[in-house]
């Protein structure tokens, strides 16, 4: 039997441009997900197994690179 991912996709707007975070994976406390956050051109990609917790990270991770710029 096949089993359906969850797939979740986050729109934030922002000064900079529309902030897409895409989060699959965290079907039980036991699986591992990915959260992936798009920026126009920058991308930061997180594996975790706390949802908030790496959805949280990635975005801080996005918010430093956009500060170096």
């Amino acid at each position: 039997m096949r089993k359906e991912r969850i797939y979740e996709i986050l729109l934030i707007p922002s000064n900079l441009g529309l902030i897409r975070i895409h989060v699959s994976g965290f079907e039980t406390f036991e699986e591992s997900g990915e959260v992936v956050a798009v920026l126009n051109d920058l991308v930061v990609k997180k594996r975790g197994n706390y949802k908030r917790r790496v959805i949280i990270n990635t975005f801080i991770h996005l918010n430093r690179l956009i500060a170096h710029q």
